[in-house]
């Protein structure tokens, strides 16, 4: 997705204005939206405000490849042959980044807390709440159908109950004057 022709996880203008909004979320690029001429300009899409990174593509190298598992989708590099970490925030390259200056400890900074921010709003630092989830495996990392994080059931009663909460505070109600949407009546 582009803002303009440029990538909207690097669209600095779009994402100061989302953050002007609070700091009790994060921004999260699109699954792939951190294209491949990142690897040259990664600290780019850091620096507009883009928190965390989605996983960006398959390959080969990521380790990824579980094809013991049938039902995988096929992909140019086997089954289930997708890597969830994505490319350029990974640990190492994020040290590198900040070794070099293309980005700052201070924006470092900026992203663990706002991502520990929405994780205390949502109630996720509480243990008891992580008492609730299994423990992360390789497995969560590497395939989407198989780990215990993917295996977890959330449809649980209290979750649709939340489910159905958010669903009825998020309902916008419109009114076409003049028939400007494109609604049947």
């Amino acid at each position: 997705n582009k803002v303009h022709g440029v990538p909207a996880c690097r669209s600095e203008g779009m994402l100061k204005a989302a953050k002007s909004a609070g700091s009790n979320f994060y921004i999260v690029s699109d699954w792939g939206a951190v294209y491949p001429e990142a690897s040259q300009n990664a600290a780019e899409y850091i620096n507009a405000g883009m928190d965390v990174e989605m996983g960006t593509h398959d390959d080969a190298t990521c380790g990824g490849n579980i094809a013991a598992h049938p039902d995988c989708q096929a992909t140019p590099y086997g089954g289930a042959g997708y890597c969830n970490a994505g490319d350029y925030m990974l640990p190492p390259k994020m040290k590198a980044m900040v070794n070099s200056g293309a980005v700052s400890m201070a924006r470092v900074n900026e992203t663990v807390v706002r991502v520990l921010g929405a994780l205390q709003t949502a109630g996720l630092l509480d243990k008891l709440v992580q008492a609730e989830f299994p423990a992360y495996t390789p497995l969560d990392l590497h395939s989407k159908w198989y780990g215990p994080l993917a295996q977890k059931d959330v449809r649980t009663a209290y979750s649709r109950q939340v489910g159905q909460e958010v669903a009825r505070n998020s309902m916008v109600l419109l009114q076409n004057h003049g028939s400007l949407l494109p609604l049947a009546k």
